[in-house]
């Protein structure tokens, strides 16, 4: 199940990672923290659990960090196939809140955290398909809840830090003989709800781009802005804003064990066509332009196959000398960490 709140040996601040779902029982992780100041100096070393929820009955794909407390305490979503679960994580202390259940026949596929109405307070932006639609919903916190204030917004959404730093959120529409295709947009907020604004350069017709908008993040390097992303065969990847790929990890990370069937019915196979839905790398700012990643990395064992990973451990990585490098990192594990 998904167990563990994940920690660095440092003073923490709050970033979300979550140990992987099984189908048994689940539990919640806090997320990973990682220094609010990590140019003073602070080096990680270790990754290490300090605690964990209670167990919940379903399969869980990831955990979001949404705003802090005056008391320190950080509240976080988890997600299964259609019901988001809230959690108050403080210390060892991982507490349930409240859940959100959405209609049977929707599949969540990514669920994201920013301040997109400028109030300074994070909105929880949710992508759902719905049959062969993609739908994404913008909640809002009131007093002990979230509820709906934008809904059918016809975008996968993805939120990555711009080349100001501040958080921005990415959207793709659905395509025609896949299920996301064409231009990556910013995405703006005119009061009601998010619109599509300007485009961004990067080519989406040729590698890695074209296969979608999954796996999406950012982060300076090198003082120059990048696309990082995860592509269908689990490798990092560094884009330039133009979308041509500078940099390819021979490690794989961020495969995920949820999929969902798009497109036409194939007889043969007796099915739709399949995709996984891949995480993206989790970006903080590092010392001297140098950025921590938080993923995980996958052993897919002898035949390499989508769903047939052998282990699973958690990793920090940063950018250094055109290329990321390993700062920490948990023991591989035979159960999965999303």
């Amino acid at each position: 199940g998904v167990q563990g709140a994940i920690r660095a040996t440092a003073p923490p601040s709050p970033v979300a990672a979550a140990p992987a779902a099984a189908p048994a029982p689940a539990s919640v992780a806090s997320p990973a923290p990682l220094p609010s100041t990590p140019a003073e100096g602070w080096t990680p070393s270790s990754l290490k659990k300090v605690g964990q929820s209670d167990k919940i009955a379903d399969e869980l794909y990831g955990v979001t960090a949404l705003d802090a407390g005056a008391d320190g305490a950080v509240e976080v979503v988890a997600w299964g196939t259609n019901i988001l679960y809230f959690y108050r994580v403080k210390g060892t202390e991982v507490l349930p809140i409240s859940r959100i259940t959405l209609e049977r026949k929707s599949h969540l596929l990514n669920v994201g955290a920013a301040d997109v109405d400028g109030d300074g307070r994070k909105e929880l932006l949710a992508t759902c398909l719905v049959g062969d639609r993609i739908r994404s919903v913008v909640y809002k916190k009131g007093k002990d809840t979230y509820a709906e204030v934008a809904w059918d917004i016809p975008y996968f959404l993805a939120v990555v830090a711009d080349a100001s730093g501040k958080q921005s959120v990415v959207g793709q529409a659905r395509g025609v003989d896949l299920p996301f295709r064409g231009k990556l947009f910013r995405m703006a907020w005119d009061g009601k709800t998010l619109k599509e604004g300007e485009a961004f350069p990067a080519n989406t017709n040729i590698k890695p781009l074209n296969e979608g908008i999954l796996g999406l993040s950012a982060a300076k390097l090198d003082k120059e802005w990048r696309w990082v992303y995860t592509d269908e065969e689990s490798h990092l990847r560094v884009v330039d804003p133009t979308g041509k790929s500078v940099f390819r990890s021979k490690e794989k990370y961020g495969s995920g064990i949820d999929l969902f069937e798009w497109g036409a019915y194939d007889r043969t196979a007796g099915m739709q066509p399949q995709f996984f839905l891949r995480k993206a790398a989790r970006v903080s700012e590092g010392a001297e332009g140098k950025p921590i990643l938080l993923t995980y990395e996958v052993d897919k064992g002898i035949l390499g196959l989508a769903r047939s990973w052998d282990k699973t451990r958690v990793v920090l990585l940063q950018w250094e000398g055109g290329g990321f490098f390993e700062k920490a990192g948990t023991k591989m594990e035979g159960r999965f960490f999303s």
